[in-house]
């Protein structure tokens, strides 16, 4: 269906109506070589943005915290910057035996 259609991307996930770890999507070669000609290879190693168990909510929740009353009109590299924070924020509290920035 994909194919035939000669659509971007395809998702099962737009309404959450699919138990944890059945959602899908399919993204054509011609959509991801859009966006990744815009990334410089190696601009985003080591950083997770995914949601997939406590750790990560707890993340992206401090995430969406600091980018304050709109988060979603929040540019990416402002997205990235507290990835790399949260990242850098996460090695220094492991050092200090907590858990996590905002436990």
């Amino acid at each position: 269906m994909h194919q035939s259609l000669d659509l971007d991307v395809t998702t099962n996930a737009l309404e959450r109506d699919f138990p944890p770890g059945t959602t899908a999507e399919v993204v054509s070669v011609a959509a991801l070589a859009g966006v990744l000609s815009d990334f410089t290879p190696g601009d985003y190693e080591g950083l997770r943005l995914t949601v997939e168990g406590p750790e990560d909510l707890r993340r992206m929740g401090w995430i969406v915290e600091q980018l304050g009353d709109d988060p979603v009109g929040a540019p990416f590299e402002q997205v990235i910057e507290l990835a790399r924070r949260w990242q850098a924020l996460q090695a220094a509290t492991v050092e200090a035996g907590r858990k996590s920035p905002a436990a």
